[in-house]
């Protein structure tokens, strides 16, 4: 006979949006209380989605223990933007659940004309690693200089417009238009 409590639906968890700098969350990670993410049924690493106006993914970390029981979801402006939301909004969360991508299409958000570098193209590679994104997410790319560009945006997944890339995925880079 099997426990009535080991098939129990993990509803999402209700929190408010409190600002993360963008140096301590590189518009990937959220800051999460140890309760909401055992009760999500996560682990510091995992993948969450967030469900704001949009919807977007991000990698759960522990808070600081003080503000585990605030109702409080640390967030970035990137990871912000990409959920559509502002502070003190209020969003859900819950596992990711997303397939691997086979294809990630990805373009810069600058006026750059010519073709990504080799050096470019492992940068880009290297933050994409094992991270879940969804079409129209940015991700900030940490630049050297000012003339570098400061973000790509997803602009297609397949197979389904939401993914997590893995070593497999073939990301393709398109022409700024």
């Amino acid at each position: 006979m099997t426990s009535q409590y080991t098939n129990r639906r993990r509803r999402g968890v209700r929190l408010d949006v409190a600002d993360l700098p963008t140096k301590r969350g590189h518009g990937q990670t959220v800051l999460v209380g140890a309760p909401s993410l055992l009760h999500l049924g996560c682990r510091p690493g995992d993948i969450v989605e967030i469900q704001g106006t949009d919807i977007t993914y991000a990698r759960a970390a522990h808070s600081d223990p003080d503000e585990w029981h605030t109702g409080r979801i640390f967030m970035d402006t990137v990871v912000r933007h990409n959920a559509a939301v502002e502070l003190d909004d209020t969003i859900t969360i819950e596992p990711a659940k997303i397939d691997d991508a086979s294809t990630v299409h990805v373009q810069y958000t600058t006026t750059r004309t010519e073709t990504p570098s080799a050096g470019d193209r492992r940068q880009v590679e290297s933050l994409l690693s094992n991270r879940g994104v969804f079409v129209g997410d940015l991700v900030p790319l940490f630049a050297i200089d000012e003339h570098d560009p400061p973000h790509v945006q997803i602009t297609d997944v397949a197979p389904d417009s939401a993914g997590k890339i893995t070593p497999d995925t073939d990301l393709v880079f398109d022409r700024i238009v």
